[in-house]
């Protein structure tokens, strides 16, 4: 089962159906702002610390993410990998990163791995990501690296708060980082033949597609 944590108690493991928030070339200069949030003991969004859910999970070409367990393991052949995700609020920027006018905005998962929020946590000490934006640019290719620059606002929380957080509870809601399935998909998606006794057996499959996560490790 997944973990939710915030960047004060990253998780150790991290140390080592929407469109995502994602970049496709070098140099593109992006803002978003962070807008989930822990629950409180009365169901409010704690509004001081940004949440994240992680999973241990491995990625299989052309099939996504799915979730560890200790079979899959074993057919894997190898330890998994931690991806973590939360909801980013994405305004419509110029090339520059710079928000344009009218103030327009979607919000989006954002999936990630160790070592971006590694250095999510570094910033987060010096400027709480909960009150400030990220300018976010692109130094590789496919996705694979990225610079954070935090900013000294939130736009989102000073010109739509209300709506960007009502957004973002429903896409919360539906935060997954990778989909459940049994040791024989593992297996028939690697090309591995399945004995005929074992088809059919008690593994099932989480029916969310995930064609638009990206490998980002």
């Amino acid at each position: 089962m997944g973990e939710n944590f915030t960047l004060d108690a990253v998780p150790q493991v991290m140390t080592a159906k929407d469109e995502a928030f994602k970049q496709e070339k070098k140099g593109q200069k992006d803002r978003i702002g962070l807008c989930w949030f822990p629950t409180d003991e009365e169901g409010e969004w704690d509004r001081s610390r940004v949440q994240f859910k992680f999973e241990q999970v491995y990625y299989i070409k052309e099939h996504g993410y799915v979730i560890w367990t200790e079979e899959i393991e074993e057919v894997m052949g190898e330890p998994p990998k931690a991806r973590a995700g939360t909801v980013v609020c994405q305004y419509d920027t110029n090339k520059k990163g710079e928000v344009t006018e009218p103030f327009e905005y979607e919000v989006k998962p954002w999936f990630l791995n160790g070592q971006k929020v590694d250095a999510l946590k570094e910033h987060n000490t010096d400027k709480p990501l909960h009150k400030v934006d990220l300018v976010v640019k692109c130094t590789g290719p496919n996705y694979a690296s990225m610079e954070f620059f935090p900013k000294s606002e939130s736009f989102w929380q000073l010109k739509a708060e209300k709506e960007v957080l009502s957004k973002a509870r429903i896409v919360a809601r539906k935060l997954k980082i990778a989909r459940k399935v049994s040791t024989d998909d593992v297996r028939e998606m690697l090309g591995i033949e399945v004995a005929a006794s074992t088809i059919g057996g008690s593994g099932s499959v989480d029916e969310e597609e995930f064609d638009d996560m990206l490998d980002d490790e």
